[in-house]
């Protein structure tokens, strides 16, 4: 593959550092050890849940997305931690988070986001898709992490991406800016935001930002 880099005699994918980047900076705020849930939105083929898993196994990772994509994340996950994790097909029926265990990796659909309420000692994730999504979604979702988690990782562009031309064409029919995660969060500090470095370097629009509870 094109994208390989060497370091150190070992393969990595610029896939995998990007993802290792945003653990680099969340360690710098939270050891995951010392939370019970791990709670990532939007997790697409689970490769941060991947480093995460493998940095605390001990720690409980809860994945919501929509079903194709939780579908790629499970086979893609399961053929790494082929006891560690549970799937769409047995969780899609669940009503609460009594069967959540230690050391598993769940997964769920967006439709059962509420349910997160339920976790209070959780860190929660989100990496570039609230950017994808208008005000009154993003606010919705968090108005769940607000309720219950203790710490919250955001990477986003946070002056909003464009917008479309109308409905239907690329960008999103209304921004979500700052004043936005900042409203949504009233029961946290916004700790630190700080410009996102990428494997080649470069730095672009997109901001790393830690939250924790006030």
């Amino acid at each position: 593959p094109e994208d390989i880099i060497e370091i150190g005699g070992k393969p990595y994918t610029h896939s995998f550092l990007l993802h290792y980047l945003r653990y680099l900076y969340l360690s710098r705020f939270v050891r995951l050890s010392d939370y019970d849930y791990i709670v990532e939105l939007g997790s697409g083929m689970g490769q941060f849940a991947e480093i995460l898993h493998q940095i605390s196994p001990e720690t409980a990772i809860i994945l919501f997305d929509i079903a194709p994509a939780l579908y790629v994340g499970d086979r893609y996950l399961s053929k790494t931690f082929p006891n560690d994790c549970v799937d769409y097909l047995e969780t899609r029926n669940w009503t609460n988070f009594d069967k959540i265990t230690a050391g598993k990796i769940y997964f769920f659909c967006t439709g059962s986001f509420s349910m997160i309420t339920e976790l209070t000692n959780n860190l929660f994730i989100n990496c570039a898709s609230f950017q994808e999504m208008e005000p009154d979604v993003v606010k919705n979702y968090l108005s769940f992490a607000n309720q219950s988690s203790k710490s919250i990782y955001l990477q986003q562009e946070f002056n909003g991406k464009s917008e479309a031309s109308s409905a239907g064409f690329p960008g999103v029919l209304k921004r979500t800016v700052t004043s936005d995660y900042l409203e949504a969060l009233s029961n946290f500090n916004c700790i630190d935001r700080s410009l996102s470095i990428y494997p080649s370097g470069r730095v672009n629009n997109n901001e790393n930002a830690y939250f924790s509870r006030k």
